[in-house]
């Protein structure tokens, strides 16, 4: 299945109509553009699906849904690469195959990204497997794959996303289904610590169909060890067509003997936001959460197929115990828009406050391959000179469905220099898939 399919399959669920807001939307005139890579998808891979990760010494590292050198799977069983920066400016960068899946090690890894511990060994999901890749201890020759732990889509949950270490050295991720409830279970929260030299694993929470929300996504950590993530959710209080796809954001506070979960934002549908399944969290240095969902306030429905989405802020509560406040950073006000619509995996900052991101769909860009509803846009969120004031959204770049990628749908990484780093989905210009294989693109805005 194409991450194209898995994206309207997935977002079955209704997306809201659009409140337009007064919103500068320009395009960047000194954004720099440039591919790093086009995949060919086999053996180097195809539909690149996780946001990179870097190391001290500037690589890049990512997955491919799709792609390698395996033949077990219909499109390729995916892999796990690395980029090497060129010794000259200008130069080409190198890409380095550090895993193919074969299927029965894993398949499609989990659009999550990947982990490195400080041995400089990688960590990553695959079908129901966390492996973990060690590089070659003289430096050169093959990544060793192994599998940490296999989860069953029972009682343990199943279908894994990306996991995160805490200062232990110990893993934490969800699973989007299994868990205690047998067939209405509906994902996992679970941690993984290494005893001798084996992984033993714990189900911190298992998630009901119903009330407390649905298939959680990628976790976080704040400062005090407690855990946040977001899912589908499920509120009679959201739109009542579509109860479940409204969505809630979620944590899991560290106490002794346990962990206990708490609601901290439910979205509402009308009138606020829904579907925030695709984004990651992430904190400020003041401990407010930031995220993105893919539909948007309104007053009606509007096809899952035409997304909008916003970009939100979470404001923890005064006192102990209150609530947190809930603020709209950016709209965008329509499916397929000239400031972009679908906005996926989240965001990243810069150390003056902007945000960055991606949008899979949007541009107006109408072509064939994009599906008439564009091909995605990069952007950048200026925060106001006051409190209180307007984000102003200034566009990076336009994706055109040729050689420069179209549809990214994993974040953004900011490496050294200002340097912003991503990946696409589909286009490139390769024969070998259907719609491009993907790209690696780099710029400097």
């Amino acid at each position: 299945m194409k991450l194209r399919d898995f994206l309207f399959i997935a977002s079955r669920q209704a997306v809201l109509a659009a409140v337009l807001i007064a919103a500068s939307s320009a395009l960047a005139a000194g954004a720099k553009y440039g591919v790093i890579y086009r995949f060919q998808g086999s053996p180097d891979g195809a539909g690149p699906n996780s946001p990179l990760i870097t190391d001290q010494a500037g690589n890049l590292y990512g997955t491919t849904q799709n792609g390698g050198s395996s033949r077990n799977c219909f499109d390729g069983c995916g892999t796990v690469f690395r980029f090497t920066p060129p010794a000259k400016k200008g130069g080409a960068w190198k890409e380095t195959i550090l895993h193919s899946f074969t299927g029965d090690d894993g398949n499609s890894p989990t659009p999550s990204s990947l982990v490195f511990d400080q041995a400089g060994r990688l960590y990553g999901a695959a079908a129901n497997n966390i492996f973990q890749l060690t590089p070659p201890a003289k430096g050169k020759g093959p990544w060793t794959e192994t599998v940490l732990y296999t989860f069953t889509g029972g009682n343990d949950g199943g279908h894994p996303n990306g996991v995160i270490f805490d200062n232990a050295g110990n893993l934490f991720g969800t699973t989007q289904t299994g868990g205690q409830y047998g067939q209405q279970g509906a994902g996992t929260v679970f941690e993984l610590t290494l005893k001798g030299n084996t992984w033993s694993e714990t189900t911190l929470y298992s998630f009901p169909l119903i009330k407390d929300g649905n298939h959680p996504g990628d976790l976080v950590f704040d400062s005090n060890g407690n855990l946040f993530g977001i899912n589908s959710g499920d509120s009679v209080t959201c739109t009542p067509k579509f109860p479940f796809s409204c969505g809630t954001v979620f944590e899991l506070l560290a106490k002794s003997g346990g962990w206990e979960y708490q609601a901290i934002h439910a979205f509402q549908g009308f009138n606020d936001a829904s579907y925030p399944d695709f984004s990651q969290l992430i904190f400020d240095q003041s401990g407010n959460l930031y995220g993105t969902t893919a539909g948007t306030s309104g007053t009606g429905d509007v096809n899952y197929q035409d997304p909008e989405g916003t970009v939100f802020e979470l404001t923890p509560p005064v006192t102990k115990g209150g609530s947190w406040t809930e603020t709209f950073l950016h709209h965008f006000p329509r499916p397929g828009g000239i400031d972009g619509s679908f906005p996926i995996h989240g965001l990243v900052f810069d150390t003056s406050g902007n945000a960055f991101g991606v949008t899979f769909y949007g541009a107006g860009n109408t072509k064939t391959l994009c599906v008439g509803r564009g091909c995605g846009i990069a952007f950048e969120l200026k925060p106001p000179i006051k409190k209180g004031g307007v984000w102003e959204e200034v566009r990076l770049h336009d994706f055109t469905t040729g050689s420069d990628g179209a549809n990214p749908s994993a974040g953004l990484l900011l490496g050294a220099g200002g340097a912003i780093f991503g990946t696409t989905a589909f286009g490139g210009g390769s024969s070998a898939c259907q719609d491009g294989c993907g790209t690696v693109f780099e710029f400097v805005p």
